[in-house]
């Protein structure tokens, strides 16, 4: 599975999520951990955040964590290469999720430049409740205000509950049209 032989915007991305899918990986969460060659954690520095994340056997990623310290953010982020959007009509997931309550997420396509970085937010909370749901959101690449077309990279960022949590994420898809 270690090859990456598909092509288009999104081929970056879930490459890497069915690596994680695929490939047994055990860790403590910490600002910088690797779940795979390409996903990481990135937590708010001024925060801690104790926990546990495991990856394989047909599931995406298991988060059991507690926050010791509140966090303003708690983020994975999968890089996505530098696509252009030039010419795309939407940026989409979908994703499966369950949590051992109901919990909310949010998920963002983060597109760099030189000096900085913007956020375009997907519309909707992803809710993980106490069963498997599957949730779908996009964005229409013409109305949004501030998705770039252009950028020198890019990441899906998951942006996880800033409160103690055991989630599993089953499946994540990325799609560009």
């Amino acid at each position: 599975m270690p090859d990456n032989l598909s092509l288009g915007a999104d081929a970056q991305v879930n490459h890497t999520i069915a690596l994680m899918q695929k490939e047994n990986s055990k860790g403590a969460i910490h600002d910088g951990a690797r779940i795979s060659p390409d996903a990481f954690f990135v937590i708010d520095p001024e925060g801690k955040v104790k926990g546990q994340f495991e990856t394989g056997d047909g599931c995406a990623l298991k988060l059991s964590y507690r926050i010791i310290e509140p966090v303003r953010w708690f983020g994975l982020h999968l890089p996505a290469g530098s696509f252009d959007l030039k010419g795309k009509s939407i940026i989409g997931v979908i994703c499966k999720s369950q949590a051992e309550h109901a919990i909310t997420s949010r998920l963002c396509l983060r597109s760099g430049f030189e000096g900085g970085f913007e956020d375009s937010f997907l519309p909707k909370h992803l809710v993980s409740y106490g069963e498997s749901s599957t949730h779908i959101d996009l964005i229409q690449v013409e109305k949004s205000d501030n998705l770039s077309k252009r950028a020198l990279w890019r990441e899906l960022i998951l942006f996880l509950p800033r409160t103690d949590t055991e989630m599993t994420v089953q499946e994540l898809k990325f799609f560009v049209v």
